[in-house]
């Protein structure tokens, strides 16, 4: 390449750097391109309080709309990674096509048209404490009040630390149980399932929404039936009992689904082999054809990023007052 290239394409490099970076001198070119002053998030300026809200899950949704109703001097921005609200409550109806797609999904932009807040997709990636700034991969925002409610990330460590084998739960048999693409495929496993056994597994701990489990299992078990497959849901559940509405439940199990649904407490899983398909107890093995493996669960990672968290064995949620939310230690700082 000759050197008229070469200078072409280092002053092309510097010429996008200089906007995405902003400024710097290039010795070898004898180049200086402007430097951006700001990393500032293209929000507007306000001079009203503003209230941050990290997570457009219900939680975050409800304390947006609950601000400005409550709070109209407030400049509320709720800032959330994806494009659309999918709900995770109503889902196993949707899994067996007994409400369709629209009815669980939902227009960020229209709520936040409808409450009077900005909605900004964005991934928050840290926080400034002192500075009172939100740092996100669409730039700082700068808040009075910072509400964080990012959700749930999966813990897996009690089955596994083999990053490889954590890697293919999470992408062959995910959980279903954090909104979006873990949703898509199980319902393609269930309305591909041609039988055999299809294993749930129910965490122990506090997870995400009790019933649920156990409401999906029937929901799948009832499909099964419909379609006349010669199938069985093995519910492989950590807690020594159905943990809510446990009555009902097991009713279901014993009478409505008795040749559809095996439950088994106490189990404890040591192992997964996803290449022979044989799930590991402390008291058996199971076979399986497919399977969805909820894993325990943790408070969201941002939150140990930003510095919030109790420790492990609280399953690293927000370390807060239980009675304001507030995080111990920082003022105007929730998690909810």
């Amino acid at each position: 390449m000759d050197s008229s290239k070469r200078k072409f394409l280092a002053l092309s490099g510097l010429t996008v750097a200089s906007t995405l970076y902003g400024s710097e001198k290039d010795e070898v070119n004898n180049i200086t391109v402007k430097k951006s002053k700001s990393n500032n998030a293209l929000i507007p300026v306000t001079t009203k309080p503003r209230v941050v809200i990290l997570g457009g899950g219900w939680s975050g949704l409800s304390i947006a709309k609950t601000i400005t109703s409550l709070s109209p001097q407030a400049d509320v921005v709720l800032v959330e990674k994806r494009h659309e609200f999918i709900s995770c409550p109503v889902s196993n109806l949707w899994l067996v096509d007994k409400v369709n797609l629209d009815y669980i999904t939902h227009d960020y932009l229209q709520a936040a048209r409808n409450y009077n807040y900005t909605y900004f997709n964005a991934t928050a990636i840290g926080v400034d404490k002192k500075n009172r700034i939100l740092k996100t991969s669409e730039g700082d925002i700068a808040f009075d009040y910072l509400a964080l409610s990012p959700g749930i990330d999966y813990d897996y460590s009690r089955w596994t630390n083999d990053v490889s084998l954590i890697s293919r739960l999470k992408q062959e048999y995910p959980a279903g149980f954090i909104p979006g693409s873990e949703h898509l495929t199980l319902k393609n496993k269930i309305h591909n399932f041609k039988g055999g056994n299809f294993i749930l597994t129910v965490p122990g701990g506090n997870y995400r929404c009790l019933p649920a489990p156990y409401e999906r299992a029937c929901v799948i078990a009832d499909y099964f039936k419909q379609k006349k497959l010669k199938a069985k849901v093995i519910i492989l559940d950590e807690n020594n009992a159905v943990t809510i509405k446990k009555k009902g439940f097991m009713s279901a199990f014993d009478n409505l689904y008795s040749d559809y649904i095996e439950y088994v407490p106490n189990s404890t899983i040591e192992s997964i082999d996803l290449d022979n398909k044989i799930v590991t107890t402390e008291m058996d093995e199971f076979k399986f054809d497919d399977a969805s493996f909820y894993p325990r669960v943790r408070g969201a990672k941002i939150i140990e990023t930003m510095g919030f968290p109790k420790d492990a064995k609280d399953m690293l949620e927000g370390h807060i007052n239980p009675i304001t939310y507030e995080v111990i230690g920082e003022k105007d700082i929730f998690i909810a």
